[in-house]
């Protein structure tokens, strides 16, 4: 009971880091070492967004990609933010039919291998923010809520990307 406890309070903790660098825009880098760290930055992510969300997965599975981080983006972009999904090839766990109505996700055309220099794990918002995998085999990632001169860069990779993808259509 006491573990429960203090890992509650650790992940409340985690949360409000990640919100605070969120609201005052602090460039710190935040480690990511579990799904449910992942959850909790995509969450305060979306809250925080000003204007855009971009994401690209390999295949957006349901311990990250929560019903409740897509009820977040479908309310979201129901209030005006700009809202882009990518998922790989080959890659898609995600029913279709998990996603809010007004929320599409497009798939690459590209073949199922990575190709060197792709963002495969990867979310930006506001063109400052992002979490990023920086190790697919063991699962890492980080977190920045501000460095707009990277999350440009992973945005250029997302736009092009995106504008050779197909939408899913739902299940």
């Amino acid at each position: 009971m006491a573990d429960k406890v203090q890992d509650e309070a650790m992940l409340r903790e985690y949360r409000a880091t990640v919100r605070n660098l969120l609201q005052t825009g602090d460039s710190g880098i935040v480690a990511n070492s579990s799904p449910l760290h992942a959850t909790i930055i995509l969450e305060e992510m979306i809250r925080n967004a000003q204007t855009s969300f971009v994401a690209s997965a390999e295949g957006m599975s349901d311990t990250v990609w929560t019903d409740g981080v897509l009820r977040l983006l479908g309310e979201a972009k129901a209030n005006g933010l700009s809202v882009r999904l990518l998922v790989r090839n080959g890659c898609i766990p995600l029913n279709a039919g998990r996603l809010p109505e007004n929320l599409k996700c497009c798939v690459r055309k590209a073949s199922d291998e990575p190709r060197e220099g792709d963002f495969l794990n990867l979310a930006v918002v506001d063109g400052r923010a992002f979490r990023i995998e920086i190790n697919e085999a063991e699962k890492k990632a980080a977190f920045c809520a501000n460095m707009p001169k990277q999350a440009a860069e992973m945005v250029k990779w997302f736009d092009g990307e995106y504008a050779s993808a197909t939408e899913i259509k739902a299940a």
